[in-house]
């Protein structure tokens, strides 16, 4: 008979032997943080089946005080501060202290009243057609090293005269929403949004060194500080915007292990609740939200296939911070990553160690087999009738596609162009790099030409085919002039300069324009994203549209 415990023993030690191999390889990949001990650099734990596997921390919080990053260590969470905002927000409907069928008019009553209800839900879902207040700040000429606080954030979002599109029939991700919603908690609950988090998340869950920062200049033992990188190592970047939902929840990679052990087994809030924030946003129509970051869900995240298996993720950046998060469900496999070195993203080290750890989950290869793809042989005349210059409205990009050597290309500028290879009537592939697909499907038939782009499962991105102009300055001359938003109190001077449509204004200088189509132009930041001039009947401009994704529709007047 065999001996159950020697068979025991044998077996912990193969599993402790294959994950002390797995260990290795996982701290390879933070080797750039490790091998660098006097940089600055993050935190990552991994929870694996319930149970926290690897929880590390590298290089330093602070280079001044020569103090090392450790896994308290708190760091700015961006984006990834949402999902306790929309927590927050679900406790209070679990306790029947709100409806997310409410108006926020409610307990908003400064908001505008809009043709269209925006009831909570729609900002859970960010579907209420409000702009965001973090591109409207930077049209006002707030510098990134100006003290923003929450009251300034709120001053801007109720100055708004008209929503961007009925709430519930679009998607907007802004950073409106939860800005709205954590100062919806702090009304209802008779809190700070601050305490609110304190008291009923972190401090129940032994969260001791997470926190809202609210106040700037707060001292906190154990934080790490933001730096950005430059030319002779170093800097920091001060962390000076204090409005709250959106950002400015700080956390460290062991207590957010402990916030993620809490959905799997919740003592705060419930498995329903946390159910709720899983789920996918829905519009109107019934349909969900399809980004290409991934479906929207009403916790704040991202659902996406990744090689075919399920992934929730989120990432945040600002400053010199980064964090990203990534959750196979089906896997029970989560990764935290926490950086403060300056980085504009490291969620690639975090993708990294899923694709080590769960190199036998994945069920697509890492790279499309674009050798073995069939395709269709269209002669040169066909290929033709695709090429045109096509135009990305929300995404405020204008590209051409064109046929060169007798290959449809994509093109992004001259020396930047990826082949279009035809796999149905009318359907490209593009021959990207990565696990997703590239899709572009021409609509040939209508009057004006147009593209659906879809990139993995993604919603449809409209591309439509348009007719550029030259940049003459007898065309420029018409829109030169003064031009003011009313619910920004902003203005701008439009010039031509050196042949140039040019935007001037005191705080935030010149803005260029490219044009694009007949009274369409690009702008030169991201924040101008397009605009495109209104004329009255004889033919003179009365004002401007701004356009992006963020900002479906803002009104500037000319005087």
């Amino acid at each position: 008979m065999k001996n159950p415990i020697k068979i025991s023993v044998l077996l912990l030690f193969w599993t402790l032997s294959a994950f002390s191999q797995t260990e290795s390889q996982i701290d390879s990949i933070f080797s750039n943080w490790a091998n660098n001990p006097n940089t600055p650099g993050g935190s990552a734990v991994i929870i694996h089946k319930g149970e926290v596997i690897y929880n590390k921390a590298f290089g330093l919080a602070n280079i001044a005080e020569n103090r090392p990053n450790t896994t308290n260590t708190a760091f700015q969470l961006a984006g990834m501060s949402k999902q306790f905002t929309a927590f927050a927000t679900f406790l209070l409907a679990d306790r029947g202290e709100i409806k997310l069928t409410d108006d926020i008019r409610k307990y908003l009553p400064e908001m505008r009243v809009y043709d269209h209800t925006i009831t909570i839900n729609h900002l859970l879902s960010s579907t209420s057609g409000l702009n965001d207040v973090w591109t409207l700040k930077s049209l006002m000429g707030w510098r990134p090293q100006d003290h923003f606080t929450h009251s300034d954030a709120l001053r801007i979002i109720s100055a708004q005269k008209d929503l961007g599109f009925i709430p519930g029939d679009d998607h907007s991700n802004t950073q409106t929403e939860t800005v709205l919603l954590a100062e919806i908690v702090a009304r209802v609950s008779g809190l700070s949004f601050a305490e609110f988090c304190n008291q009923e998340i972190f401090d129940p869950l032994g969260m001791d060194n997470t926190f809202v920062l609210d106040t700037i200049g707060m001292v906190i033992p154990d934080m790490a500080t933001s730096y950005q990188q430059v030319e002779n190592g170093y800097s920091e970047v001060q962390n000076v915007d204090t409005f709250i939902g959106a950002i400015n929840v700080f956390s460290s990679s062991t207590d957010l292990s402990l916030w993620e052990l809490n959905m799997l087994d919740p003592k705060i809030g419930s498995k329903a609740i946390f159910d709720q924030m899983n789920s996918a946003a829905v519009m109107n129509n019934g349909q969900t939200i399809d980004p290409p970051l991934g479906r929207h869900t009403l916790g704040q995240q991202f659902l996406h296939k990744e090689r075919g298996i399920l992934n929730i993720y989120q990432t945040g950046s600002i400053g010199g911070y980064t964090s990203s998060i990534f959750k196979f469900i089906d896997d029970e496999f989560t990764i935290i990553v926490l950086s403060n070195a300056g980085e504009p993203y490291t969620g690639y080290l975090g993708m990294f160690t899923c694709y080590l750890f769960l190199k036998d989950s994945f069920l697509n290869p890492a790279e499309i087999a674009f050798d073995v793809l069939e395709t269709l042989d269209l002669s040169e005349q066909e290929l033709s009738s695709y090429t045109g210059a096509y135009w990305d409205k929300l995404g405020v990009v204008g590209r051409d596609i064109s046929l060169i050597n007798d290959t449809l290309r994509y093109v992004r500028s001259a020396e930047n162009s990826t082949a279009l290879l035809p796999i149905a009537p009318h359907t490209f592939q593009m021959m990207s790099g990565g696990d997703e697909a590239i899709i572009f499907r021409f609509n040939v038939e209508n009057e004006q030409k147009s593209i659906d782009l879809m990139i993995g499962d993604s919603a449809p991105i409209l591309l439509e085919a348009y007719e550029p102009v030259d940049d003459r300055e007898d065309y420029l001359h018409s829109f030169k002039g003064t031009f003011v938003c009313e619910e920004l109190n902003t203005t701008y001077e439009f010039l031509e300069i050196d042949g140039q449509l040019v935007a001037q204004s005191i705080r935030n200088g010149n803005v260029s324009f490219t044009p694009v189509s007949q009274n369409l132009f690009e702008g030169s930041t991201w924040a101008f994203g397009s605009i495109k001039f209104e004329l009255n009947e004889s033919g003179q401009v009365t004002g401007f549209h701004l356009f992006t994704d963020y900002i479906r529709d803002l009104w500037f007047k000319k005087v």
